[in-house]
């Protein structure tokens, strides 16, 4: 099993066999360690793409919903409205009446 927390107990085959070059790119934070790792292994540098295309995807998903839920909740705030304004307007007509009598 690849533990990237335990550097301190590493061997030199782990070293020699790349599990610590792999730990280290599994534990990296930023693209830029990414890219550097990996651009002396083309399987890494695969790898990173890959890493980088499903991050990628999953921003963009949870982008897509926020953008999805804001747009169904405009929609829905817009649809009470125009509820609410179909069922008062018949009362709201009358009252403008009643105050133009009320005036006159």
């Amino acid at each position: 099993m690849l533990n990237s927390n335990c550097f301190n107990i590493t061997t030199e085959e782990d070293i020699k066999n790349g599990l610590v070059h792999w730990a280290e790119l599994f534990r990296a934070t930023t693209w830029d360690e990414i890219k550097k790792l990996s651009q002396n292994n083309t399987i890494a540098k695969e790898v990173g793409k890959v890493m980088y295309g499903i991050n990628t995807e999953e921003e963009l998903q949870a982008y897509y919903m926020e953008e999805a839920h804001e747009r169904w909740l405009s929609r829905e705030w817009n649809q009470g409205y125009d509820a609410a304004e179909k069922e008062y307007s018949k009362i709201i007509a009358e009252l403008k009446a009643e105050i133009e009598q009320l005036k006159s």
